[in-house]
């Protein structure tokens, strides 16, 4: 089985808009001059070192931004000219919608989906559902593109199921594969997935598999979770991978 490794690439409005409140990052760097090219040929770079590698590279297009269908659904009217100069000017708001509207955040690519791989689901196909990012309005643009785009990678519906995003609302908020983590040991017929309840998107976690009966404990801060695998063969000899 050949690993493939999905990148995107960043867009022509990539800025620094400080977006994403709470997000040490983002908010660090928020007003800086940002460099849509220098950044998009660094990405690129990075691609060309893991293909050189023999791992399969993709790379997932950027979305179309600024995005004036929102723009217009808020109120902007005119041609798209027009809607571009009143949302950088808006009285009230300044320019905030249009660098809402204008986020290049797509290129976060652990945020696109969820994956399930196939080994691990009921059908034997490999199933995606794109993230619904419903936590922040300049994320949440994203999830029909990404829903057209991945349909359009993995069309063959005899191997690959690409999902309808989750319900939006703060029960099922989603942020794809970055609250996402799949556990797996030598010997064990199926992982086991952990996704949400805990962020594991935020700082360092620990992964410890017990050698004596197979669970796996993940620490993230401060919080533990244990998970016990479900044995369906006897555990081969050897040590257990920590």
């Amino acid at each position: 089985m050949r690993e493939y490794n999905f990148d995107g690439i960043v867009g022509p409005t990539h800025n620094y808009a400080g977006l994403s409140s709470g997000n040490v990052a983002s908010m660090s760097h928020g007003g800086q001059i940002s460099n849509p090219r220098r950044a998009a040929l660094q990405g690129l770079a990075k691609m060309r070192l893991v293909a050189s590698l023999g791992v399969g590279q993709a790379v997932l297009p950027p979305h179309e931004r600024p995005r004036i269908s929102t723009l217009r659904q808020l109120g902007f009217r005119g041609s798209e000219e027009q809607i571009l100069v009143r949302a950088a000017s808006d009285p009230l708001t300044g320019d905030h919608a249009l660098r809402l509207c204008s986020s290049a955040a797509a290129m976060w690519t652990a945020n696109a989906a969820t994956c399930v791989p196939a080994s691990d689901s009921a059908d034997g196909r490999l199933h995606l559902v794109p993230a619904n990012l419903t936590s922040m309005f300049h994320r949440v643009l994203e999830a029909d593109t990404t829903v057209r785009v991945l349909r359009s990678i993995f069309a063959a519906e005899d191997r690959f199921a690409v999902h309808d995003p989750l319900p939006g609302g703060a029960h099922f908020s989603d942020e794809g594969a970055a609250n996402h983590i799949r556990l797996f040991a030598p010997g064990l017929p199926e992982g086991v997935s952990l996704s949400e309840g805990v962020s594991l998107r935020e700082g360092t976690g620990a992964c410890v598999f017990s050698p004596d009966d197979g669970s796996a404990v993940v620490v993230v801060g401060k919080y533990s979770l244990e998970v016990l695998y479900a044995r369906k063969q006897q555990r081969p000899p050897g040590p257990v991978p920590k």
